[in-house]
């Protein structure tokens, strides 16, 4: 099982993303990298299709390229490896990678509780539309979306499709 890094930086993170591969570079418990960029992303038909949602400001596109790069980087390695996606802005401690490496044995997804309930993010058409419109999933604490870890596993791929759907 190995452990490999993905980020994503548009013009604006270029310098944060570089300081982590370099990072990542020195810790021995990865087998290397992929970063994504603002260029890559443009030449896509994912981006041809959600053009109107990924040209957004916010998030680069409301986040709406996470779950495809992820894919992507999924599809650069053998089944049973690991991604860990993390956003430019953010930071890992090498020390910590052989113990992800070791929950990993097991999991095939690993997701982080984040600081704020669904309400304050969400906007209620979206609990509408999902038919979760009740205090138990407003208050839900969501989940960190700047760092995640995926095994190449059929229900990791699963869960990261978003090629096929349209989403404006």
């Amino acid at each position: 099982m190995k452990l490999y890094l993905a980020t994503y930086a548009d013009k604006h993170y270029e310098s944060q993303q570089q300081r982590l591969i370099e990072k990542c570079e020195t810790c021995e418990n990865f087998e290397g990298h992929f970063s994504y960029n603002r260029d890559f992303l443009t030449k896509t038909e994912f981006y041809q299709k959600n053009k109107k949602i990924l040209d957004m400001k916010r998030g680069g596109g409301y986040c709406l390229w996470k779950p495809y790069i992820i894919k992507d980087a999924l599809s650069k390695i053998d089944k049973g490896d690991i991604i860990l996606y993390i956003d430019s802005a953010d930071t890992f401690a090498c020390e910590g990678m052989s113990i992800l490496k070791e929950k990993m044995e097991n999991e095939q997804i690993l997701l982080f509780e984040g600081s704020f309930p669904n309400k304050c993010w969400t906007k209620k058409d979206c609990f509408v539309l999902m038919d979760c419109d009740s205090p138990e999933y407003w208050n839900t604490i969501q989940l960190e979306a700047g760092i995640c870890i995926f095994k190449k596993w059929d229900f990791s791929n699963k869960i990261l499709d978003v090629e096929d759907i349209k989403w404006n």
